[in-house]
């Protein structure tokens, strides 16, 4: 790198201990310099025509570094059109800790730490770390931002200065020596009444928090130096996308139907947990990654840094170990490079994947990109490799390609492959001459273990490459960007332009030290700038604590899903869920020794059982989901024990039972709300209500401010011993509701809810009306198989039971008048003139 100015020397030690000071915890890290961006600025403003939609907006947003903190902020939710930096030093750069997921793991168990079930999202932390002169200056003047644009101090929060961020979030200053911290949780989504509960409370996320500080890699330490540094911490990765994931899923639920509320939220569990599975559970082989942007005088500089883990660092070395290039007998070709990495000698240092990806397990994400999760890439793609049917296919130990002649009718070139394996390369040992056309020239030899493929194009390249040779570096890459110009401006006008400024373009990969993995990519303007290595050849530090027994979490997730995933069809019972349920405890047991997963054990392993427990419940199965509770009540989890007393004081009417389902409507017919009514009472959505009254007193809070066409479904779950007598009141007060309809519940023998949707009140018909009067002698006409009467008309007396009205009403699939006014006398099926 060039000489940095006088004071940079002080700046950047203050950079990194910025960057430790945010902790472990961030999933990015961005440093933003003042003093370096003017160099850089005019170069991205040069490129971006080139660049994709909206790069050049962006570049706008931010290009006058006054604005840093108000953009960064918004881009937080907290929305101040200005904000005052009075006392904010200049001369240190800006560091941005985002995207802190608010539960990391491990891997497997991540979703099933969120409280999902409970319909909420946490939010999600950041941090701004602002340099200051005058840190108290600097704090008073956010201060005087945040509330001339109307935020004020929540509730909640009894010390500090804090002020409230939409219907959730905060953002929080804190005065330091030197800097002010702006910390601020935002993005989560909460139900209605969530933090009523004060162990909720931490889902919000507390500005008092602080986590250990970060350990200092290699790319910690490079932190510094350049105009935009940004380091990306690969272990974060499935946390943040499962957060993202519960954002999107919880979305949906905010606009699902009140009766799919309970279903919702399950498939949202089934969804993350099996992700996870996907995403498996390897051991890092990467701390961080670092890019690093700079602009001087003679180039545009892009660096890398990665910190490897002591897995990932031997993996590495493995890789390059006994890997040659060969050497290049043109001088000074347009183009060449080369990249050496034997990918199955770093798959024998890591061994066998601890995390074996199940078959049928998928994602709503693209599965391949899971299996390329980037903190532990060679793990996930070895444990994607064990999962396909053997093929006996090669991989590569080294790539080489040098560019002989690049005019704009045409380009020259040679490629060269090293291929692990000295058996099962398809065309070992064969000439290849004129086998891509006729000017095609290659071979296949075998070089010890491996076997090498030399292939040209217009070019022989036997001419091209000489012997085999040792190189220190992992990759190497020239391209003189006047001699390829010609055939960029015919095959890519585009990049052509972009490139048009620089006159040469390198890249240096190599190791360095003990731990790193380091490239510097020079885009030369004038000059012979050259890629420079990464100075701290002995560099060292400890990595983040990993949790034990990866195979163990990696098991909870796979049995989690297989607990909860309803099948689409077949039976949904009591009995079928106890099992599920028993084989997920027999599969989780090793969560009471895991050294990181033990202390929420209980927590983890209530879940199945949970979900269940509300399904049967919403399907009005009470008793069953009391039993499916029994065994977590057991274990002396005092939850799942309330739930168990709530269920068993509930109105838990027993259904009229249909044999099949009554009509096939060729779509679910599910009601909204669910009224629940036996001879202990009757409840709303399990809310019990005193009286009929009061019952439509609820529908109507429920209903006000409907659109005048909106209809929502109520389901008529009544006990099918009670008679018609019994429930006579209730229906009277329901005539009339509304934005009100309703339907008739049955149970099917697989333990699902069956509807019929009924009409209290007569509307006009065009048909022949036909009439079942029930009472006196009478019986519920509909034999098993009779056919279904349209523009049916039921009414009884008051002794009749209510499953013999029910199946009256089954007969039809046109929505029966149920009248509730008592019936004249017995008339089945007599039908009355129109």
């Amino acid at each position: 790198m060039p000489p940095s100015p006088p004071d940079a020397a002080k700046a950047d030690d203050w950079v990194v201990r910025a960057v430790e000071s945010a902790g472990d915890g961030p999933a990015v890290i961005l440093v933003l310099d003042a003093q370096r961006w003017p160099t850089l600025y005019p170069h991205l403003r040069a490129l971006a025509p080139h660049m994709p939609a909206g790069f050049a907006a962006g570049l706008d947003a931010i290009a006058d570094p006054s604005q840093w903190l108000r953009v960064a902020l918004k881009a937080m939710q907290v929305d101040v059109p200005t904000a005052d930096t009075v006392g904010w030093d200049r001369s240190r750069p800006l560091v941005f800790a985002l995207f802190e997921p608010p539960h990391d793991g491990p891997v497997g168990t991540i979703a099933a730490g969120l409280p999902l079930l409970r319909g909420a999202v946490p939010n999600i932390r950041h941090q701004i770390i602002a340099p200051a002169t005058d840190p108290a200056a600097l704090t008073r003047s956010l201060a005087s931002s945040f509330a001339a644009h109307g935020l004020t101090r929540p509730a909640w929060a009894h010390e500090g200065q804090i002020w409230g961020v939409g219907e959730s979030g905060w953002v929080a200053l804190v005065p330091e020596v030197d800097a002010v911290r702006v910390i601020v949780a935002s993005g989560g989504l909460f139900p209605p009444g969530f933090f009523a509960e004060r162990s909720h409370a931490r889902y919000r996320g507390d500005p008092t928090v602080r986590g250990a500080a970060a350990p200092r890699t290699a790319g910690v330490a490079s932190m510094s130096g350049d105009a935009i540094g940004l380091l990306v911490r690969p272990q974060k990765y499935a946390a943040l996308r499962t957060w993202e994931g519960a954002l999107q899923l919880r979305e949906l639920e905010s606009i699902a139907a009140p009766d799919q509320i309970v279903s919702v939220r399950q498939k949202q569990l089934e969804i993350l947990a099996g992700c996870e599975v996907v995403y498996g559970n390897e051991a890092p082989e990467v701390d961080d990654v670092v890019l690093g942007l700079a602009a001087t005088d003679d180039a545009l500089r892009l660096r890398a840094v990665a910190s490897l883990t002591p897995r990932g660092a031997a993996a590495v070395d493995r890789a390059a170990t006994g890997v040659d290039v060969l050497a290049v007998k043109r001088p000074d070709p347009p183009a060449s490079g080369w990249w050496r990495f034997g990918l199955k000698a770093a798959w024998e240092a890591l061994g066998e994947p601890a995390s074996p990806l199940p078959a049928g397990f998928k994602c709503h994400e693209d599965r391949m990109a899971m299996n390329i999760a980037p903190a532990a890439a060679l793990g996930n793609s070895l444990r994607y490799r064990r999962s396909l049917p053997a093929t006996g296919s090669t991989s590569y130990a080294s790539m080489q390609f040098v560019v002989t002649e690049a005019s704009s009718v045409s380009v020259k070139y040679a490629l060269a492959f090293l291929y692990d394996g000295a058996a099962g390369v398809p065309g070992a040992g064969r000439n290849l001459d004129g086998v891509g056309g006729v000017e095609t020239r290659g071979d296949i030899r075998p070089e010890g273990s491996r076997h090498r493929l030399r292939l040209g194009d217009g070019s022989d390249p036997n001419e091209v490459f000489g012997a085999p040779e040792s190189v220190a570096e992992l990759g190497r890459l020239h391209v003189d960007l006047a001699g390829v110009a010609p055939a960029l401006q015919t095959d890519s006008p585009p990049l052509a332009a972009a490139l048009r400024p620089f006159r040469r373009i390198e890249l240096l990969a190599e190791r360095s030290g003990p731990r790193a993995l380091t490239a510097d990519l020079v885009f030369a303007l004038h000059g012979d700038p050259k890629p420079r290595s990464f100075d701290r050849p002995a560099f060292d530090w400890t990595s983040p604590t990993q949790p034990g027994d990866r195979a163990c979490s990696q098991r909870y997730g796979q049995a989690l899903v297989a607990a909860i995933r309803t099948p689409d069809e077949g039976p949904f019972t009591g009995e079928e869920v106890l099992r599920r349920v028993a084989a997920f405890d027999d599969a989780t047991r090793c969560l009471a020794d895991h050294p990181t997963l033990a202390a929420s054990e209980a927590e983890l392993r209530r879940l199945p059982a949970f979900i269940h427990a509300d399904r049967l419940a919403a399907l009005l199965l009470h008793d069953d989901a009391a039993r499916v509770l029994a065994g977590t009540c057991a274990r002396g989890d005092s939850e799942a024990c309330a739930r168990q007393d709530a269920l068993r004081a509930a109105i838990a009417p027993r259904l009229p039972e249909v044999s099949q389902a009554p009509c096939d409507y060729g779509f679910p017919l599910d009601a909204n709300y669910t009224i629940a009514v036996s001879a202990a009472g009757l409840s709303l959505d399990g809310v019990k209500q005193a009286e009929p009254a009061a019952l439509r007193s609820a529908m109507g809070s429920l209903l006000a401010d409907m659109p005048a066409d909106y209809v929502r479904t109520f389901g008529l779950g009544i006990d099918r011993d009670m008679s018609f007598g019994s429930v006579r009141p209730l229906l009277e007060a329901l005539r009339g509701t509304p934005h009100a309809g309703f339907s008739v519940l049955f149970r099917g023998p697989e333990g699902r809810l069956h509807s019929v949707p009924i009409l209290l009140e007569p509307v006009p018909r065009d048909s022949a009306v036909t009439r079942i009067a029930l009472g006196g002698g009478a019986r519920a006409a509909g034999r098993k198989g009779a056919e279904k009467i349209d523009n049916l008309q039921v009414s009884a007396t008051d002794e009749v039971p209510w499953k013999e009205v029910a199946a009256a009403l089954a007969r039809s699939c046109s929505m029966p008048l149920l009248l509730v006014e008592p019936s004249a006398g017995p008339k089945t099926g007599r039908p009355a003139r129109p």
